[in-house]
Order: C-alpha cells, then structure tokens, then sequence
C-alpha cells in the first residue's frame, strides 16, 4: 500500500512512523510517543517524521504537533478491531513493518537502517 494522498508529499523527503488509534487520549499512543522523545538525532538522521491518526485528524510531529483535518490517513490505514497500530513507511511509500504493540525506537531503526537507500 502507498501513502494517501494526505501522506504524498512525504515520499522520497521522509520515512514515515504512522501511529493509529480511535483516540488521542490512547494510552499506547502516549507511550509510543514517549519512546521517541529523546531520540530526535537517529531521527533526524534517518528521516523519520511520525504522525499520529485518529478519526477526524491527524498530527505530525511527536513534540511539536501540527494538526491536519483529515478522516482518510485514519481511515485508509486502520484496521478493524485495532485500538492501536504502527505503520513504517518506508522513503518509497510502501509500508515496511505494521505493529499493533509498542516497538521500541532501536527495533525500527534496525529496520531502517536495513533498507536499500540507507545501505
């Protein structure tokens, strides 16, 4: 699957970190979050933007949010009976690695740095 049109702007400038839930207030969200909070450099490094989706909006950023009006990010990606999800995407669009439990920032980045364009 390839980035909503919502998300295309992001292909070939970022790697995206999707964190999908029915509610902002969602306690794996927060925690996912606040994995990444001292982690802004392997970031940076890497590319990574992470936004989070829920029903009527989505944020960009973790710290510093942007907030977007938009029902098809959530909607597009989420799965059913899924309280909480995380998408990588990789600098293609695609999606490289869905989670529906937290993963700490090194697992993604293990990932990451397997890719073709980072090798």
């Amino acid at each position: 699957m390839v980035y909503s049109q919502n998300l295309s702007e992001y292909r070939w400038k970022n790697r995206l970190i999707l964190l999908i839930s029915d509610t902002p207030n969602s306690p794996a969200v927060k925690s996912q979050v606040s994995l990444f909070v001292n982690e802004s450099e392997q970031i940076d490094e890497r590319k990574i933007l992470v936004l989070q989706a829920f029903p009527k909006y989505y944020l960009i950023g973790y710290d510093n949010q942007v907030r977007r009006d938009s029902e098809e990010v959530y909607f597009e990606f989420s799965h059913p009976n899924q309280s909480f999800e995380l998408l990588l995407f990789g600098l293609d669009g695609q999606i490289k690695f869905r989670s529906n439990e937290l993963v700490t920032p090194q697992k993604l980045y293990s990932i990451i740095d397997s890719m073709p364009m980072r090798q």
